[in-house]
């Protein structure tokens, strides 16, 4: 493996070489010294509230089911049988008191101890050939939460997680403990891009710079409140302890106006209060500046904004969103994105901030869209032998002779821990990729053999393995509906008879919309598409996710893609006509393929339900790889009110894969 220390150097003074962002060697290293001692997040303790809820989620090429057992504990159990290596639990998401290997059936308690082996006797002379007792699946080497928030690490001697955290636990509570109940998480959405995984943490962690040309579209369309883009050159970047982010600066008044300036109700105020330390407080009411995105080193995002979600009204609500780089290859990320809220929220507030979050994030989200145009652009550029010769300029904020700039504000002038500056710069940027640097310098032996060092030295009284600890389950008295009350999965519409014959006229006519509607959407003609959509849609894309034989659903609770009405529409509609858009400027070339259709009338003679297959191909730029989506769709097509057509009342789309392998979904099924 080539010498990488010039590389590294040059990082640490700000000057990236641009090949790190698709090397091959270099995310060799990543995966051996970086994300095999790093704390990860795996999951949060509310999605799995009850004894026997699971989740399987991957840390690389390691999969783990996160459990919650019997007791109530949570548990990090490598997803591998003890027998011949294969996978014991292939479901997404569930409920199980067991798991059973499809090999062979070696089966296993949701603690991970071992407790069936057929043909024991038999086939191992029972104990003598094989001791069952003291067997469990392997548990992550290291394991603990904060704030419900569960973190694995592949080090057995890794440093404690809120040493890790260190003062990045003062801005991780504004995201996660907005009371003492803490929050509660949908999703993950999951999809892919070409793009690699250090440029997302890298934006979240303290790109403010970007927003008024990458963004310029969502404040034109009227998203936001502020009317200028520019306005983030107010806030400040911070960096303290393992993380760093961004804030907006908020207009005069004292704690509770400016809360409520961002749309929280009093209520939750009031909560607020009680839990947040008065530095937190201050940050906020006295220094006047509220967390917007941010980045826990190593691939751990967050991210607070407060959007328009209604029409005709200047009110705003806030969302959180929680996710996770997870690198696939040096040019493939795999995002996960959860949209978080207060457990103690009201429920009109949970389904308001859960449409600003689709709105904005995620798979769907309007600023995602932008953001993951420019990280594709990047990797592929980064692919080529110019790249290797090119150092990128990351030294924003500093003078050629390394001074700052802008100085960082003193405890006078800012209330919260860390290095904390006002306007642009890319101090984070340069503190994350710090950190890289220097977990790619050191082998994972000899670092190991330092901490341990270390840590003797500090607490000679500690040593030996981390066994995988479990948290207690502090909600023993909710029910799994209450817990599985942030939402349904996806509902179907009654319908009547058999379907219609192929040759009956309503039949005909439904079809004929839908291609019609087809032709619309490949020329990206969206105003007249819109015109075909009624007032009242529910345009729903819901999760898909890999469920057991039997669990009686296939999508994530409560969780879509899109979970629009036509006021989320007409933004979307609206954006790409302010020439900013960039996810479509170029514009895509598109082919909406409709097949399989099916007829049924409903209770309502002006009203039918059509089912259909579509399959879209999309190709960007001139030699980006093609994307493809299958998908089925539900569709109820209502009479216009002068009875000669037909409008789109409400769309249901089945995707046919838990991940979507579309860099976004810009554009319309």
């Amino acid at each position: 493996m080539a010498d990488h220390n010039g590389v590294l150097e040059d990082v640490r003074r700000g000057m990236i070489p641009a090949h790190i962002y698709n090397d091959k060697e270099i995310f060799e290293l990543e995966k051996e010294r970086l994300f095999n001692r790093s704390w990860m997040f795996v999951a949060h303790e509310s999605e799995v509230p009850e004894a026997g809820d699971y989740v399987v989620r991957r840390v690389l090429e390691d999969s783990f089911i996160i459990s919650r057992d019997e007791k109530g504990q949570v548990r990090a159990l490598f997803n591998m049988c003890l027998h011949r290596g294969m996978q014991v639990c292939r479901a997404e998401m569930g409920n199980a008191s067991h798991f059973r290997c499809p090999y062979h059936g070696w089966s296993y308690r949701n603690d991970g101890r071992i407790v069936g082996l057929p043909f024991h006797k038999e086939a191992y002379g029972g104990e003598e050939g094989f001791k069952k007792k003291g067997q469990t699946l392997l548990p992550a080497p290291s394991l603990a939460t904060y704030n419900g928030l569960i973190f694995i690490s592949m080090d057995p001697d890794a440093e404690p997680l809120e040493d890790f955290l260190g003062d990045f636990k003062f801005y991780l509570d504004y995201y996660t403990k907005q009371s003492a109940d803490g929050i509660e998480l949908r999703g993950p959405q999951r999809w892919r891009v070409k793009a690699n995984w250090k440029i997302g943490a890298e934006n979240f962690a303290g790109d403010m710079y970007h927003t008024p040309q990458t963004h310029t579209s969502v404040v034109e369309i009227g998203l936001f409140r502020e009317p200028k883009a520019e306005k983030r050159k107010d806030g400040t970047t911070y960096w303290a302890g393992n993380g760093g982010g961004t804030t907006y600066k908020l207009p005069e008044g004292g704690l509770e106006e400016r809360l409520r300036y961002v749309g929280y109700p009093d209520e939750m105020i009031a909560r607020m209060k009680e839990q947040w330390t008065q530095e937190q407080l201050d940050v906020v009411g006295k220094d006047g500046f509220m967390v917007s995105a941010a980045s826990l080193f190593p691939n751990m995002s967050f991210v607070h904004n407060w959007p328009r979600v209604e029409e005709d009204s200047d009110e705003v609500l806030p969302f959180i969103s929680i996710r996770m780089w997870q690198p696939i290859s040096e040019n493939e990320t795999e995002i996960l994105s959860w949209f978080a809220v207060d457990k103690n929220a009201p429920e009109e507030f949970k389904a308001l901030s859960y449409k600003a979050y689709l709105m904005c994030f995620g798979s769907g989200g309007m600023f995602e869209q932008d953001d993951v145009e420019n990280w594709v652009s990047l990797t592929n550029t980064a692919a080529g032998s110019m790249a290797r010769r090119l150092l990128l300029n990351s030294r924003m904020g500093m003078l050629e002779n390394g001074q700052n700039v802008v100085e960082a504000l003193s405890p006078e002038e800012y209330s919260g821990p860390g290095s904390t500056r006002i306007g642009y710069s890319e101090y984070n940027q340069r503190e994350l990729l710090r950190r890289w640097a220097d977990h790619l310098e050191h082998p994972v032996e000899a670092a190991a053999q330092r901490q341990r060092r270390d840590r003797a030295r500090s607490n000679p009284s500690r040593g030996g393995l981390i066994m995988s600890v479990g948290t207690a389950h502090e909600n023993e008295d909710l029910t799994l509906s209450e817990q599985s009350a942030l939402g349904a999965h996806a509902p179907r519409t009654q319908r009547t008879g058999q379907t219609l014959p192929f040759n009956d006229e309503l039949h005909l006519e439904a079809h004929r919309w839908l291609v019609d509607e087809a032709y619309l959407l490949d020329a990206q003609d969206y105003d007249e598409w819109l015109s075909r959509i009624a007032d009242d849609v529910h345009y729903l894309m819901p999760v898909r996710v890999t469920t057991a034989l039997g669990a009686g659903y296939t999508t994530s609770p409560g969780m879509a893609h899109w979970d629009e009405n036509k006021y989320s529409l007409s933004r979307r509609v609206a954006r790409f006509a302010t020439e900013h858009a960039w996810t479509e400027d170029p514009p895509s070339r598109l082919r909406h393929y409709i097949t399989n259709v099916r007829t049924f009338r409903t209770p309502d003679p002006q009203e039918i339900i059509v089912d259909s297959a579509v399959l879209l191909f999309r190709s960007r730029g001139d030699v980006g790889e093609s994307a493809t989506v299958s998908a089925g769709r539900e569709d109820l097509l209502r009479r216009t009110a002068s009875g000669s057509g037909w409008e789109l009342a409400r769309r249901t789309i089945m995707v046919d894969e838990s991940v979507i392998r579309m860099q976004n979904l810009a554009i319309f099924l």
